[in-house]
C-alpha cells in the first residue's frame, strides 16, 4: 500500500511539473531569471581571460574576479533587503543597470601596460560594484513563487527553480570559452551584461501582478535578524558547504583536464546535467525530515568515488552519481527557508542563502586551488567530499521537516 501510495505521489509530481511548465508566465519567469543571472556563468571566466590577456598575470586577474565574488557576497543581502523595503520593480531595475554598466565600463576599459597600472585598480573597482549590484533575481523570485501557484504547486516549484539554475553551469562555461575564442573576453562580459539587463526586464514582465511585500520601517534597536531563525541560518550555512564542495570539483577538473580539449567541460556539465534531472525526478522526497542530509550523503559518496581514480570515464560516473542529490538539497533548503521567512523578509532571507553560497564559491575555489599545489587533484576532490560531509552533518543536525507542500509564513503575495 505504501509503494501504491508513493508511485500516486511521485505520479502527482511530475504532473504538477510538467502544469507548471505548460503555464506561460511561470515558463517565462524561469527562462528570464536564467537570462538575469547570465553573468554568474560569463563574467568569472570572461574577467579571468580578459585581465590575463591585458596584463599576463594569472594572479591579478584572479584577485579582479575575487573582487566581483566578494562584492556579490556582501551586497546580495543589502539589496535583498532593499526590494523587501522599496519593492521589486525599483531595485531589480536599479540595480541590473548599475551592474551591467560596470561590467560594460570593466570591458572598454584600455590595457595597462603591467599589473600594477592604475587601469588594473580601476579594473578592480568595477569589478567589485558589479559584483555588489548584483540584481538580487534568485531571491525574489523564490520569494515571488509561493504567489503564482497554488499551495499543493509550492514543491514542485521550488524544484523547477533549484533544477533550472544547473543550465547556468552547464552552458555558462562553455559560452564564456566560446565568445572569448571567437571575438575576445570583453564580448564575453559584454554580452552578459545585455543578457543581465534583458532577463532582469523579463523578470519584471513576468512577475506581473505578483508582489513581494514590502516591509515596514523598524527601529534599528528592535529589528531582528532573519539570520536568528534556525532554518534560514541553516540554510545559508548548508549551501556554503554543498557550493564550496562544488568548486572544489570545478578547481580539480579544470587542474586535471585543462589542456585536454573539452573533456573538463564534458565532465562539469555531466555534473550539472545529473543535478537538473535529479531536481526534476526527486522532488518529491525534498520535504522531510531527513531530506537535506540524505541528498548530501549520497553527493559526499559520488564526489568520494571520484577522489578514487580520475580516470575521465570514471570521473563521469562517479560525478553523475554526487550530481543527481545537489538540486535535491537546494530545493529543500528553499522550501524550508520559504517556511521559515517572515511574511515582508522572505526576499532578505533567501538572499543571505544566495550569499552563503557566493562565499561558498570563494572558499571553495581557494582551499581546492591550495590542496591541488601541495597534494594534487585527487586531493582537492577529497577536499571536496569532505565539504559534502560537512554539510550532511549540519543538515542532520538542524533537520526540520517542511510537511507536504510548503507553505511559507512569507514570501509574495499579490496585489489587488
Amino acid at each position: 500500500m505504501r509503494d501504491i501510495r508513493g508511485r500516486r505521489g511521485e505520479a502527482a509530481l511530475v504532473r504538477t511539473v510538467g502544469a507548471l511548465l505548460a503555464r506561460p508566465r511561470f515558463r517565462y519567469l524561469m527562462i528570464a531569471q536564467l537570462l538575469a543571472r547570465a553573468p554568474i556563468g560569463l563574467w568569472p571566466i570572461g574577467m579571468l581571460l580578459l585581465v590575463e590577456e591585458r596584463t599576463g598575470s594569472y594572479a591579478a586577474a584572479g584577485l579582479v574576479a575575487a573582487m566581483m565574488t566578494a562584492g556579490r557576497a556582501v551586497g546580495t543581502p543589502v539589496v535583498s533587503r532593499a526590494v523587501d523595503r522599496w519593492g521589486l520593480r525599483r531595485v531589480i531595475g536599479a540595480t541590473a543597470a548599475g551592474s551591467s554598466l560596470a561590467g560594460i565600463a570593466l570591458a572598454v576599459l584600455p590595457a595597462g601596460a603591467s599589473p600594477a597600472t592604475g587601469t588594473l585598480v580601476l579594473t578592480n573597482a568595477l569589478a567589485l560594484v558589479s559584483g555588489l549590484l548584483n540584481p538580487p533575481v534568485q531571491p525574489a523570485v523564490r520569494a515571488l513563487l509561493p504567489a503564482m501557484v497554488s499551495p499543493e504547486q509550492r514543491a514542485g516549484a521550488f524544484a523547477v527553480d533549484a533544477s533550472a539554475q544547473e543550465i547556468i553551469f552547464v552552458f555558462g562555461p562553455l559560452l564564456a570559452f566560446g565568445i572569448s575564442n571567437a571575438a575576445g573576453p570583453a564580448w564575453a562580459i559584454v554580452t552578459g551584461a545585455a543578457l543581465q539587463l534583458v532577463g532582469a526586464v523579463g523578470v519584471l514582465v513576468a512577475s506581473g501582478g505578483a508582489v513581494v511585500p514590502r516591509a515596514e520601517p523598524e527601529p534599528s534597536r528592535g529589528r531582528r535578524s532573519v539570520l536568528r531563525e534556525p532554518a534560514i541560518l541553516a540554510g545559508a550555512a548548508v549551501s556554503l558547504l554543498l557550493v564550496a564542495a562544488n568548486s572544489a570539483v570545478e578547481a580539480a577538473v579544470a587542474a586535471e583536464f585543462g589542456g585536454h580539449g573539452l573533456t573538463g567541460g564534458v565532465l562539469l556539465a555531466a555534473y550539472s546535467l545529473a543535478s537538473l534531472a535529479g531536481g526534476l525526478l526527486f522532488a518529491r522526497w525534498t520535504s522531510d525530515r531527513w531530506a537535506q542530509a540524505r541528498w548530501l550523503a549520497l553527493v559526499a559518496l559520488g564526489l568520494a568515488l571520484a577522489s578514487a581514480w580520475l580516470d575521465p570515464a570514471w570521473l563521469c560516473a562517479s560525478l553523475v552519481v554526487a550530481g543527481l542529490g545537489v538540486a535535491p538539497v537546494f530545493a529543500s533548503v528553499a522550501g524550508r527557508v520559504s517556511a521559515a521567512s517572515p511574511a515582508a523578509r522572505a526576499t532578505e532571507a533567501f538572499g543571505w542563502v544566495d550569499s552563503g553560497a557566493i562565499i561558498g564559491a570563494s572558499v571553495g575555489f581557494a582551499a581546492a586551488g591550495a590542496v591541488i599545489g601541495t597534494g594534487g587533484v585527487a586531493q582537492a576532490l577529497v577536499l571536496s567530499a569532505a565539504l559534502a560531509v560537512a554539510a550532511a552533518l549540519l543538515a542532520a543536525a538542524t533537520r526540520g521537516r517542511v510537511d507536504g507542500p510548503v507553505t511559507p509564513r512569507g514570501g509574495a503575495v499579490r496585489s489587488g
